[in-house]
């Protein structure tokens, strides 16, 4: 059984960024990702702003879900 969240908007995570000579890119997540990544960890805070309206785009970007080898995409599931 996976439990975890899922992203369910398209976002460009600030906190999690790649640094190159040019500066830093955001790692972008796709609807249907699981969040955070793979070796990736975040705090409760952090889950808390994203699964809920008080971020910057005001909307919940990431639900949490009780899976199993499926992905939840806008409350459906697919394979």
């Amino acid at each position: 059984l996976i439990m975890g969240y899922v992203v369910i908007h398209r976002f460009a995570d600030t906190q999690d960024v790649t640094e190159t000579k040019n500066g830093s890119i955001p790692y972008i997540y796709e609807i249907g990702d699981e969040f955070p990544r793979a070796g990736k960890r975040v705090n409760k805070g952090r889950i808390e702003d994203l699964a809920g309206s008080k971020n910057k785009p005001g909307f919940p970007l990431i639900e949490y879900t009780e899976e199993c080898n499926t992905k939840t995409v806008k409350g459906k599931r697919t394979k």
